[in-house]
């Protein structure tokens, strides 16, 4: 869930490092959704796993009353995130053989 937050708000987070304007996050909301969607997470799981990240300090949510519908619940990954996906990421790479 949290490399599909990274992967979807790539654009937004390059755009704003610190990702206080909430805007970019609701406003490209409608594609998380359809990424979500194909890998056939449920809308409601989608909502209790931003919320379990959210508890961890991983994620967060954006509110923007104008943009969103009701119940609509809108997670961005924090740096916080962003940085455990790196040294995640870094951790997997394969690494060459120094002999």
């Amino acid at each position: 869930m949290l490399r599909l937050l990274r992967d979807d708000y790539r654009e937004g987070i390059q755009t704003t490092p610190n990702m206080h304007d909430p805007n970019y996050f609701t406003e490209h909301f409608g594609s998380f959704k359809q990424m979500a969607s194909a890998l056939k997470i449920h809308p409601d799981d989608c909502v209790a796993l931003g919320a379990r990240l959210s508890g961890f300090g991983l994620a967060y949510e954006a509110r923007n009353i104008q943009r969103q519908a009701p119940g609509e619940h809108c997670f961005r990954p924090t740096r916080r995130g962003l940085y455990l996906l790196a040294l995640l990421e870094a951790a997997e790479a394969p690494r060459e053989c120094q002999n």
